[in-house]
């Protein structure tokens, strides 16, 4: 046993040198530096909207050298780009543009059942918010003959709304689409589901629970523990009042 002790310990001493060294020459995770043209971008963002500023600043994407202009440039054809200070770029982040750096971890939520959650704007189910519960009060630039604001305000908000662009070339969208973060929304650029932005991103670093594999477990899991739940703790019965 002491031999392979003495044989060990040297080795294991070398891990965090080559993992220390190997940071260190490969500089910051992401960008070696921030690009020009975020820079630029924080020079005004910092003024006129602190509170995002700063909450880019706690996440992630700072630490790792990506601005806001990684993020948000946008694609020659992308309908909803617009030029905004020399930059061409889009006020919407979707899957495929964080597939640039994410194209795993987007690939596996494409092939979730949960980037098909928008498909319900267009099924029967939908009528019971569109139609039967709602009404076309809502009207916008684009839905001139009204909209219902039950649809937009509840099943879009968690089933996602489909992305309208409005005319004319300046990347505005139509409010009863944007904002919008549901789970399944239709983006212009034909990719389904939001984004987390790099603003809104936690600090803290990844948690397990946050892998595709955790997250299959507790699907698994939860959908065990339902089949298996009996009638008496799987919907219980209203109290009984007594006087």
């Amino acid at each position: 046993m002491k031999t392979k002790w003495k044989l060990a310990i040297p080795w294991l001493l070398a891990i965090p040198v080559i993992s220390m060294s190997t940071a260190f020459a490969g500089g910051a995770i992401g960008q070696p530096t921030l690009s020009r043209e975020s820079k630029e971008c924080i020079e005004c963002h910092k003024k006129d909207n602190p509170g995002l500023y700063e909450q880019w600043g706690s996440s992630l994407h700072f630490r790792g050298n990506v601005g806001c202009f990684e993020c948000h440039m946008a694609d020659e054809g992308d309908t909803d780009g617009f030029i905004h200070h020399d930059q061409f770029i889009a006020t919407i982040v979707s899957p495929k543009d964080c597939a640039r750096c994410h194209s795993q971890e987007v690939n596996e939520f494409m092939g979730s059942h949960h980037a098909k959650a928008g498909r319900i704007l267009g099924s029967l189910d939908n009528v019971l918010a569109e139609v039967v519960e709602g009404n076309k009060g809502m009207i916008t630039e684009g839905f001139p003959d009204g909209n219902s604001a039950a649809a937009v305000n509840g099943c879009w908000q968690c089933h996602g709304s489909q992305i309208k662009v409005l005319p004319g070339g300046e990347g505005k969208l139509d409010p009863a689409t944007w904002p919008n973060t549901g789970i399944g929304r239709l983006n212009p650029d034909g990719s389904a589901a939001p984004l987390v932005t790099a603003a809104t991103r936690s600090p803290s670093p990844r948690r397990a629970t946050r892998t595709p594999a955790a997250s299959a477990t507790w699907v698994r899991t939860t959908r065990r523990r339902r089949s298996t739940r009996s009638p008496s703790t799987a919907s219980p019965s209203p109290p009984t009042w007594t006087r």
